[in-house]
């Protein structure tokens, strides 16, 4: 009898449905599935499994470790700290595996053929609005609002996807969970008229040609019709609004030469001043980098990762009783960072709603081609936290910590 090879699956993702539906078990044996997901259980053809911790990889015996996440960095990384024999790793989505005769090759090329088609019909529907007569608000660019910043020392709150699905009622982050009230208050500041802050919403409801065909799609991709239309009736179209992807200058867009001249316009906001920041616990905005080089002084904020916005007193009066009124505010607290800039504004203090521009900054860098991850720090888009604890941050950063709020 033919010796079945040991397959061990990482990762129970959606995308992990054609990893399995491509083993051809006449030649290989599923042994165990790993992922952070603990004590589930998985059926496969009829076959139930237990889903392990991925620290169990190293008590398996298996001959190959099929990574099911496209997504490698972290997979990479643990690999590497782990002794995981790479020779055995098959990343499913990311090389040839017509080369491993226990595995079938229809299931991926048929999933890669539904997301080619699924594009292109997302850039059929969308058509009239990219190139057709714009229909919109009208939306100044982030050169035109950091230079608003600079000339007239203004606060800037900053609304994406993830704060438009709050006000519309539904979830719009892991990091943040929602609630009325947390809704009513966001609703309130994208529709003031306070002259001392700039309301920035994100360039997606015109042409598209600028960002990267994946930024593109994932802008079709939320921005339905009826997603679109739920927005036009929140916003108004006799307003100025400025660009909210000022905080996402450089890996988004195709010609990545223009995001150089953003970041030195954020450095000139940042020159000279006294900074207070706000931010996460491992979000570290400019450790181990030079973008706040120019800075007098900074003190730092430490808040929770998560659900900023049930400890919004805590932080917001953390902020007041250290600020003087020259400082110059920073928040990196997801969509909180939104609500409390305005307020802070409304205080007489200058607040910028931060975003992930210290992570661009970074794959800016790095030249970087598509999301990675930063040692040390978070990446909101990735699932990347392992390495966190790993890096500890310098004296002159742990120095400037002055607060840390815990929920």
């Amino acid at each position: 009898m033919d010796y079945k090879k040991k397959i061990v699956v990482w990762g129970i993702g959606k995308r992990s449905k054609y990893v399995f539906d491509s083993l051809l078990f006449d030649e290989c044996e599923l042994v165990s599935c790993v992922d952070k997901i603990k004590k589930a259980i998985l059926t496969i053809h009829n076959t139930k499994y237990i889903v392990n911790d991925i620290e169990t990889i190293n008590e398996l015996v298996y001959d190959y470790l099929i990574i099911s996440m496209v997504d490698i960095i972290e997979i990479e990384n643990y690999a590497f700290k782990h002794n995981i024999d790479k020779s055995k790793i098959i990343y499913f989505w990311h090389e040839d595996i017509s080369k491993y005769s226990f595995l079938n090759v229809y299931p991926k090329k048929y999933c890669m053929l539904e997301n080619k088609i699924k594009s292109y019909e997302l850039q059929i529907n969308n058509a009239p609005y990219e190139y057709g007569k714009y229909i919109g608000p009208q939306i100044k660019s982030a050169k035109e609002l950091l230079k608003l910043i600079i000339n007239k020392n203004k606060s800037l709150c900053r609304f994406g996807d993830g704060e438009f699905e709050i006000m519309l009622g539904r979830e719009g982050s892991k990091f943040q969970k929602t609630s009325d009230f947390f809704a009513k208050k966001l609703l309130s500041v994208l529709k003031s008229d306070n002259p001392e802050v700039i309301v920035a919403i994100a360039d997606n409801y015109g042409s598209l040609d600028k960002y990267t065909e994946e930024a593109a799609t994932d802008i079709r991709n939320y921005l339905t019709e009826d997603v679109r239309q739920q927005h036009m009736q929140l916003l108004d179209m006799n307003r100025t609004y400025y660009d909210a992807y000022v905080s996402r200058a450089y890996l988004m867009y195709k010609d990545k030469s223009h995001a150089e001249k953003i970041f030195q316009l954020y450095k000139e906001i940042f020159k000279g001043r006294n900074i207070i920041i706000a931010e996460g616990n491992y979000t570290r905005n400019g450790y181990n980098n030079d973008l706040f080089d120019g800075v007098k002084t900074i003190k730092r904020i430490i808040c929770p990762d998560y659900n900023c916005f049930e400890v919004y007193d805590e932080i917001y009066d953390a902020i007041i009783n250290v600020a003087n009124p020259e400082d110059l505010i920073l928040i990196t607290l997801g969509s909180t960072a939104t609500v409390l800039a305005y307020d802070l504004a409304c205080e007489g203090f200058q607040a910028i709603d931060l975003g992930q521009l210290d992570n661009e900054y970074e794959w800016y860098l790095r030249k970087s081609q598509t999301k990675e991850a930063i040692p040390g720090k978070t990446v909101s888009d990735m699932n990347t936290d392992r390495h966190l604890d790993e890096i500890a941050p310098d004296n002159d950063y742990n120095s400037q910590i002055i607060m840390r709020i815990e929920k």
